[in-house]
């Protein structure tokens, strides 16, 4: 084996080892500690207030229950990203020294106060299809009056009143936990009792559901969904504005390529 061989070998072989070093670094999960605002349900004027639910029906997959809940959009200040996270990616409502941003509940078997400072692990691709198809309705139901504009691709947390929000809330726990029905709260693995919402509150939510009945919408892609986990808290789910900040999985791609890069120029040079 000649000498351009053997380099070639280990240049190849090294940016494998590294790229995959790489790829297991920008890999780890990224976090961000997100402070409620109290009252949870947001100190932002478009968002005073939430729909409360008295009987809620939903199946988890491993115990059916029946609970007392309020539907809204929360709101909190997200701090303390770690080095694989920017602030930047959340759709802020208001930029200071932290970030206030709105998010909805992704899961229905813990719970969460207003002022509850929470560690969540961020996901980046971890919703289902079921819930940016919803939300994509939201959005196409939401934008519907705003021809001659910029459409708004982050309206559904924008929803611009409380009882909005509380639809949105109620389609996003429908999306989650009736993955095998139509859009219908009325029966399957999640249920709602019509007359314990506000009018309008149903008045929304038929509107999204006619949107997805109609198949008249565009669904959200995956790149601008993600959700925040916690073992001990109530999950949630927010807006990612694509582009900003390459994500870990991209960030490995990224390295990999300056790697192969750096091989080729290496073998150039030997010659």
């Amino acid at each position: 084996m000649n000498s351009a061989s053997l380099f070639k070998r280990t240049a190849v072989g090294g940016a494998i080892l590294l790229a995959s070093a790489a790829f297991s670094l920008g890999a780890s999960a990224a976090a961000l500690t997100v402070t409620f605002d109290n009252p949870i349900f947001g100190l932002t004027s478009d968002n005073p207030r939430s729909d409360l639910i008295n009987l809620t029906t939903y199946d988890s997959g491993q115990v059916s229950r029946s609970i007392r809940t309020n539907a809204g959009r929360f709101t909190g200040v997200a701090s303390e990203p770690t080095s694989d996270f920017k602030l930047g990616l959340l759709v802020d409502l208001d930029i200071g020294e932290a970030v206030r941003f709105a998010m909805y509940c992704y899961d229905l078997d813990q719970y969460i106060s207003g002022g509850d400072p929470v560690r969540y692990t961020v996901e980046f691709d971890d919703e289902l299809q079921r819930t940016r198809d919803f939300l994509g309705a939201v959005n196409a139901e939401l934008n519907k009056d705003k021809s001659g504009n910029a459409v708004d691709p982050y309206a559904w947390l924008r929803p611009g009143s409380a009882l909005a929000g509380a639809a949105i809330q109620i389609g996003i726990w429908e999306s989650l936990y009736d993955t095998n029905s139509d859009w219908n709260i009325a029966n399957g693995n999640f249920q709602v009792q019509a007359n314990d919402l506000e009018a309008k509150t149903s008045d929304w939510l038929n509107q999204f559901f006619a949107r997805l009945n109609n198949k008249d919408f565009l669904a959200l892609s995956p790149e601008s969904v993600i959700v925040l986990r916690s073992d001990s808290k109530q999950d949630m789910i927010t807006g990612d504005p694509p582009g900003k900040v390459p994500e870990p999985g991209s960030l490995a791609l990224v390295a990999a390529a300056g790697l192969g890069l750096m091989a080729t120029r290496r073998r150039r040079a030997a010659k």
